[in-house]
């Protein structure tokens, strides 16, 4: 199974999750799949990028750990960020309500998936 379904079986696993995505850490979107045509998931993690670097590098520098995940909350949506491999991370987007907690879990099973096709 290629890192796409793995995407898509994420984003079905949940009615409340809107897009499921791989992007590489310099920004560069690899892969997404979206429930939701209101949302542009791409556009989202662009802005995100250079937050998740600086907020990776600050957590390593000062704990000597890498970042395992990262939540961004609006009043929107929830936005789970969790490195896949130093290159790559996977993202999903929760609306309002829906369960961060369930996507988290979900995001740790699929990820070793992913990458195991990159």
């Amino acid at each position: 199974m290629g890192f796409h379904e793995v995407l898509e079986q994420l984003a079905a696993s949940m009615d409340s999750m809107e897009a499921a995505a791989i992007m590489a850490a310099d920004g560069i979107l690899l892969d997404s799949v979206s429930r939701s045509g209101e949302f542009d998931i791409q556009t989202h993690l662009i802005e995100l990028t250079s937050s998740v670097r600086e907020v990776g590098s600050a957590i390593e520098r000062s704990e000597n750990l890498p970042l395992t995940e990262m939540v961004f909350a609006s009043q929107a949506r929830t936005t789970i960020i969790m490195p896949i491999n130093a290159e790559y991370f996977l993202a999903a987007a929760v609306r309002k309500g829906g369960v961060s907690g369930k996507a988290r879990y979900l995001m740790r099973a699929a990820a070793p998936r992913i990458a195991a096709d990159l």
